[in-house]
């Protein structure tokens, strides 16, 4: 029997200490889907010091090895505060500990409207983690030449996707050896018909899906409703000789639904959230979104192309968080192009998210292809890949084409799966700086097509003449304080307790932003370097956000994040 909202109210004062009502009414994501958030992570249970309770081993070590600090945002939320609400009219459909928040189901409005009552739970966030960036942040660095490199390759025949890797100059990477093997990628999308039954994707079968998920409706099926995340997924992952080859045929994978295919709600983008955070715990290394979200089934909730600067809808703030871990984001910049929106859609826009838009096999930018910048005046979509009639597998298991920036992304995201399997020491920001910096309008981007063509072959080169030494890896890089306001002492030791840059004579120091832009530069002989230890001062000019400290020397170099506050 349905509890009446009375017996509801009496609950609710009985178990809970009850704060005083606002006007504020909760966000309702879809039809009876609600967002609430929780007001703290109190009493939960878990410590930042304890990692391997909630994150993988995976995981942790992806955060190890870029210097990524464990922090409250891992926390998982309070357990009490779940089971509190779940004795309520409701039902919970998903749960961030990101935001701290939840999304629940209820058609009992009187209830919903009255939960902010409960001390523990808000209509709003307490806070929104807020990225920023300089634009053209690209503009005093060199470009590199983007030559037309064809190589004879005697023993993999790529079929109909030998064109599409053949523009991204990929095929090099493979004959180098690297193919995505042990690397984990994730896939968010709305469905994969077939993929465990079809033989196109037999590669699969030993055990390299190693996990899937579904946001939309609760479970582990991902393989219904949608096979345009099977077409996402081939242009990756095949493995046919002589008839199809992916970007990334050895890469392993992690497959969530996101997107409900019979309807446009924001909820969808509650529901990358959380599949964000799955895909993080579990140690994915890159995830790749054939996704995008402007206009929706309810007029209301339509953004504007203002929103679209980076940090303002809920799908952009989670690729923005999952990159903060550490993780090599991966999105299509939309297929507005030839329409009214024209723009870029959400996450495209985030400001840590590598965004993708289409290409005809010719080399021209896809008509449908959207156009940017953001709104904040960052260079969108960043760069282009092959997207007008590429060749796909779908649920049939037979080769078919189309076209779409959903097609160039993971195109592209397979290639970037090989940069990672290549240099397992690199950041995910050396990653994306090696793809953009290699792309063929470098210097010169532009609003269609972003900084243009990359060529992997050459952001091999550039990644290679980067060393990420093993001698450097697991040297103790301590920014006090961390975060900062207007001066920073840099530590930089060993494991065994030596100065890492012993043999040299100078050491560079800079503070570059998070697409690599030096903002300051100093060069410090090994006498100043006392006691392995260098301050800092006059950084109070740099605007409040996350910042990258670079130490260098020789063919040496690490860097780490730091955080500007006021």
């Amino acid at each position: 029997m349905k509890t009446t909202y009375k017996t509801i109210v009496i609950f609710i004062l009985l178990s809970c200490t009850v704060k005083y009502a606002t006007a504020q009414k909760a966000y309702e994501l879809a039809p009876n889907y609600y967002l609430l958030y929780f007001t703290d992570k109190n009493g939960n249970g878990y410590q930042t010091g304890k990692p391997e309770d909630f994150l993988s081993e995976r995981a942790i070590m992806r955060r190890k090895k870029q210097l990524i600090a464990i922090n409250e945002s891992d926390l998982p939320v309070n357990r009490s505060y779940t089971d509190s609400l779940s004795k309520l009219d409701l039902k919970i459909h998903n749960i961030s500990k990101w935001f701290n928040a939840v999304c629940v189901y209820s058609t009992n409005k009187a209830l919903i409207d009255t939960l902010n009552r409960i001390s523990f739970i808000s209509f709003e966030p307490k806070n929104n983690p807020v990225f920023t960036m300089q634009n053209n942040v690209f503009k005093n660095l060199p470009a590199i030449e983007n030559e037309a490199k064809k190589t004879t390759d005697d023993y993999i025949l790529y079929g109909a996707a030998g064109e599409q890797i053949d523009l991204l100059n990929g095929r090099a990477l493979h004959l180098a050896g690297f193919r995505g093997n042990n690397v984990l990628v994730g896939i968010f999308d709305g469905g994969f018909v077939n993929v465990n039954r079809n033989a196109s994707f037999a590669n699969l079968a030993n055990g390299r899906i190693i996990a899937t998920r579904d946001f939309v409706d609760g479970g582990k099926n991902v393989f219904v409703f949608s096979d345009h995340g099977t077409k996402v997924l081939s242009t990756i992952s095949t493995n046919l000789p002589g008839e199809f080859i992916g970007t990334a045929p050895m890469a392993s994978f992690v497959l969530c639904r996101t997107e409900n295919t019979l309807s446009e709600y924001r909820i969808e983008e509650f529901n990358w959230l959380c599949a964000a955070e799955y895909a993080d715990s579990i140690g994915v290394q890159l995830i790749n979104s054939s996704l995008g979200y402007s206009e929706f089934d309810d007029e209301n909730q339509h953004y504007t192309y203002q929103q679209m600067n980076g940090n303002s809808t809920i799908i952009s703030r989670a690729a923005n968080l999952l990159a903060s871990k550490g993780v090599v984001i991966i999105t299509s910049a939309g297929n507005s192009g030839s329409s009214n929106w024209h723009y870029i859609t959400a996450p495209a826009d985030a400001v840590q998210a590598l965004s993708v838009g289409a290409i005809e096999m010719n080399g021209e930018k896809a008509s449908f292809s959207s156009f940017g910048p953001s709104a904040s005046g960052m260079v969108k979509p960043d760069v282009v890949a092959p997207g007008q009639a590429v060749a796909v597998i779908g649920s049939s298991g037979t080769v078919n084409f189309s076209s779409g920036t959903s097609f160039a992304s993971p195109i592209l995201a397979g290639l970037a799966a090989c940069l990672i399997e290549a240099f397992p020491n690199a950041s995910n920001t050396d990653i994306l700086n090696a793809i953009r910096q290699s792309s063929n309008k470098f210097s010169s981007p532009d609003s269609g097509v972003g900084y243009g063509l990359p060529s992997f072959s050459d952001a091999f080169e550039i990644l290679k003449n980067n060393n990420f030494s093993p001698e450097l890896s697991g040297a103790l890089l301590a920014p006090i304080p961390n975060p900062f306001i207007d001066n920073l002492d840099i530590f930089l030791v060993s494991k065994s307790g030596n100065a890492v840059f012993n043999s040299f004579d100078s050491i560079k120091v800079e503070i570059l932003t998070l697409h690599g832009k030096p903002i300051v530069t100093e060069i410090i002989s090994k006498s100043e370097f006392m006691n392995y230890k260098k301050n800092l001062q006059g950084l109070s000019h740099l605007s409040t956000g996350i910042y990258f400290a670079k130490i260098s020397s020789g063919n040496n170099a690490f860097m780490f994040k730091i955080l500007k506050t006021n």
